[in-house]
């Protein structure tokens, strides 16, 4: 696995760092571009770019701006539009890709599906489906309404502190905040997506990712859901479960390239020493590239 950086140099002047991952073994099966979770960087994402990297694609991770990581800002002036944007950015690197997206990036990985055409599929892992009920859950308070004069300066969302006044009017202004706004826009994708969702998720319910599902299957396109039997989101919690989700994300990648062939999937002793072997290996990191598109 081969690990370096591509720094693309948006207009405005922003930064967003893209870690490429080589295959590493079997048929080559093409690109995947890989959303972070909620506050982990592109280089936590490695156990998943690791599976795929072993079944024979090539990955790119991209650390969204006004996120955690390399790129440009900070979380707490996160917005969930300009998250779909990075994703389309990174998309239009690739060669026929597949996205995955996992937990709270597979809301802007939906919407960076209706502003890019290319994708061969996309497979959405944990999804976010509902951001407004989600972070109802995660924080225990209703964020996503129109009134500013009612919003705290800012909100601790896990372990990071975000600005409502930018992330919340960006949600409502852009159509992201709700389980409507979802089905609405999977029913008009013609790519084919996975869901892998958890059967008692606390933060994700399955009925909504099955109504998402649904609406996507009812525009005529292909739809599949992979349930998990998990009462937990967090992965990094529990490895067991995670790898179960991991397993389920390589399977439907594979199949979404129309191959029967069975995944591999990595013992957590091989993904910790391939882990560590590339944090030792020296990275090759360019210089900016030449300005690029923001989508």
């Amino acid at each position: 696995m081969q690990d370096k950086i591509e720094t693309l140099r948006l207009e405005g002047g922003d930064e967003l760092c893209i870690i490429v991952d080589e295959p590493t073994s079997g048929p080559r099966r093409g690109d995947v571009v890989l959303g972070p979770v909620f506050g982990a960087t592109a280089y936590s994402m490695f156990p998943f770019a690791y599976a795929l990297a072993r079944n024979g694609f090539r990955v790119l991770r991209p650390d969204f701006r006004h996120h955690v990581g390399l790129s440009t800002g900070s979380i707490e002036d996160m917005r969930m539009s300009e998250q779909a944007t990075d994703l389309v950015t990174a998309l239009e690197l690739a060669d026929d890709p597949l996205l995955v997206a996992v937990s709270l990036s597979a809301r802007p990985a939906i919407r960076a599906l209706t502003l890019t055409t290319g994708v061969a599929g996309a497979v959405l892992v944990e999804p976010v489906v509902d951001v407004r009920a989600t972070l109802l859950e995660v924080v225990g308070t209703d964020h996503l309404h129109d009134r500013d004069d009612e919003q705290p300066e800012r909100v601790l969302v896990l372990d990071y502190l975000v600005d409502p006044l930018t992330f919340v009017p960006d949600c409502l202004e852009h159509g992201l905040a709700s389980l409507e706004d979802t089905m609405a826009e999977v029913e008009r994708l013609d790519v084919p997506l996975t869901f892998v969702a958890g059967d008692a998720d606390p933060w994700v319910r399955i009925a909504d990712v099955e109504a998402a599902a649904g609406a996507h299957r009812a525009g005529g396109s292909d739809t599949m859901v992979v349930t998990i039997p998990a009462a937990s989101h967090r992965l990094n919690r529990n490895p067991a479960v995670a790898a179960r989700y991991i397993e389920s994300m390589a399977r439907e990648c594979i199949r979404l390239r129309g191959s029967s062939d069975e995944a591999i999937m990595p013992s957590f002793d091989e993904m910790l020493q391939a882990n560590s072997d590339v944090r030792r290996a020296p990275r090759a990191v360019p210089a900016a590239a030449a300005a690029a598109p923001a989508g």
